[in-house]
């Protein structure tokens, strides 16, 4: 049977939605055949789709065999903040202040009672609107990579910092004078705060690895 490529992206981008979303968990084992049953498919596209995930270091081949989630460490995940801090504050410099507020009216912000995963989504919204603002898809589609393999880290926020949703209104509440400057200021005190904070995010991490 030829494959079928609708199949093969909507268990993508469900297998994706569900790392973002917390309902895989850093170190869990990616169950072919569950996936498999639950899309009513064979083991030839979920298998595709878990290595694509592979080849975006969120999954990773088990040294006995099969697949898990990547669980981050606190070397690695001190090196994924300063490289998202890094990539956003290049697109904003490259930027200009009408792409910047262009892009800025088009993220969500996140509800008064949002939950720690809607919060971590809001963030990886915010950081998309900016490296798009540069002008440059590259950009965006690198922070939306960095993301994705911070996303459990963002949910784990929640335990670790506080006022995150009013952190991330702050970003871009009534910035003076140079908007870039602004709104860069704002984003390196964001990304500092979170890797003074790592080793604690990183055992948190430990925490619900299963």
């Amino acid at each position: 049977m030829a494959p079928d490529p609708v199949l093969h992206e909507r268990i993508y981008a469900a297998l994706k939605l569900d790392l973002r979303e917390g309902r895989l968990l850093p170190g869990q084992h990616v169950e072919l055949q569950g996936i498999s049953d639950h899309h009513r498919a064979s083991i030839t596209p979920v298998r595709e789709a878990v290595c694509r995930l592979v080849g975006e270091r969120l999954v990773e081949f088990q040294r006995h065999g099969g697949f898990r989630v990547v669980q981050l460490g606190a070397d690695k995940l001190r090196g994924l903040y300063t490289l998202n801090m890094a990539m956003v504050l290049s697109a904003v410099r490259i930027s200009t202040d009408e792409n910047i507020d262009r892009a800025i009216g088009t993220f969500w912000y996140p509800a008064t009672n949002a939950d720690p995963s809607e919060i971590a989504a809001a963030a990886a919204s915010l950081f998309a609107c900016l490296g798009g603002a540069s002008g440059l898809a590259e950009f965006q589609i690198a922070v939306e990579g960095i993301s994705d393999r911070l996303a459990s880290a963002r949910i784990m926020e929640a335990q670790a910092l506080r006022d995150l949703r009013r952190e991330l209104l702050m970003i871009n509440h009534g910035p003076n004078g140079d908007v870039r400057r602004t709104i860069a200021r704002r984003i390196s005190n964001y990304h500092r705060r979170r890797i003074a904070a790592v080793d604690k995010i990183a055992q948190l991490l430990l925490t619900v690895s299963v």
